[in-house]
């Protein structure tokens, strides 16, 4: 009996520790009184908490201004120390990187448009981005979420299929940790969409709808496909489905022909030839969208990308609640990293066996041992 309620104190320290550090990640500056309340713990375990993530140099005081402003004893608040994570997009055409604090202040972009898709060339970009921006910043980068289209397992980090990238049954997350010297975490690049939406929401429990259009094409087998994939919110997190196909639809290939008589459509700006590509492809999706009935619909990828084109079309046939992504392009790469943060913060205990569930001393701590 007293192993037992050792192990459970010892666990419930874990969790307070973890969602004391979540906390100060999601809301900078909070004070400790703040955060006492907000987490429902006495000050005097909170201040213990606290000075402990002091000491091993996680958190940090910041003075902030007076409320009053009329001078005297400035109130004191809590904030993450300097952790900087890579958020990823891994297209046939491209690899987008963004430089996130943990806290999610995206203070870098860079998009690199490849001719070989290969998982050589991904290394290659990743690692000479990694030294590029360590150097840049004076920092050391403690892990990378990467966003890519197909069926993924984010919970052991496996491409179950990717077909743009031509993948499958391979465990990406650990070949991609040996290559790069870093944690890493994958997820459907829909699904990344979504985790930043859910992220920059705060603590949000609804359902949202984030709606990505890829055009992936292949150089070397000049095939292409016009691909949909859906990230599915429901009740503030995502849903992958029972096999990790939940928003992937059938993607409509083509021949290379066709997909550059669809995308000079699109650059040529032709009104009538959008309205007509969206009224095509909506007429599949309405269904879909009416039957998950979220409380809106965003749109990201190809659709934010030819947002001035896309927009008067979207506007005459769309008739509930709908934007376009904030985030503009970098709504995957950016979200990649909020699904890095968000997994590392999961509270310990839950499902304990995906990779880096909870784990976020062993990600920090990794980025001291490099």
């Amino acid at each position: 009996m007293a192993e037992s309620m050792t192990a459970n104190k010892v666990q419930e320290g874990k969790i307070n520790r973890c969602r004391t550090m979540d906390l100060i990640r999601t809301r900078p500056g909070v004070s400790r009184i703040e955060a006492a309340e907000a987490l429902g713990l006495n000050r005097s375990t909170l201040t213990h908490i606290v000075n402990d993530l002091l000491a091993s140099g996680f958190v940090a005081e910041e003075q902030l201004p007076s409320a009053s402003g009329r001078g005297g004893r400035r109130p004191i608040g809590l904030k993450l120390t300097p952790f900087y994570l890579l958020g990823i997009e891994w297209q046939s055409r491209f690899i987008r990187i963004t430089l996130c604090t943990l806290s999610g202040e995206a203070v870098y972009h860079k998009q690199v448009d490849t001719v070989s898709y290969g998982r050589s060339e991904f290394i290659r970009v990743v690692k000479e981005h990694i030294e590029i921006l360590e150097k840049k910043f004076g920092c050391r980068i403690c892990g990378a979420g990467i966003g890519l289209p197909g069926r993924i397992n984010p919970h052991r980090g496996i491409v179950i299929e990717s077909r743009p990238l031509e993948i499958s049954s391979l465990p990406l997350a650990e070949e991609l940790y040996e290559a790069l010297g870093i944690p890493v975490l994958i997820e459907n690049d829909a699904n990344c969409f979504a985790w930043g939406e859910i992220e920059e929401r705060k603590e949000f429990g609804g359902n949202l709808l984030c709606m990505l259009l890829e055009f992936h094409s292949s150089p070397e087998s000049r095939n292409w496909d016009q691909e949909v994939g859906m990230g599915i919110v429901s009740r503030g997190s995502v849903y992958h489905g029972s096999n990790y196909a939940a928003g992937e639809l059938p993607a409509a290939g083509g021949s290379a022909d066709g997909r550059s008589l669809v995308l000079r459509n699109l650059k040529d700006r032709s009104s009538e030839e959008a309205l007509e590509y969206c009224r095509t492809l909506f007429s599949s999706l309405e269904p879909v969208i009416s039957v998950l009935d979220p409380e809106i619909l965003i749109l990201g990828g190809d659709f934010s990308f030819h947002r001035a084109l896309f927009e008067p079309a979207l506007k005459e046939l769309l008739s509930r609640p709908w934007t376009f992504s904030g985030k503009g392009v970098w709504e995957v790469a950016r979200g990649a990293a909020s699904f890095f943060a968000k997994t590392i913060f999961t509270l310990p205990g839950f499902n304990d066996d995906a990779l880096y569930r909870g784990g976020w001393e062993e990600v920090l701590h990794h980025k001291e041992e490099r």
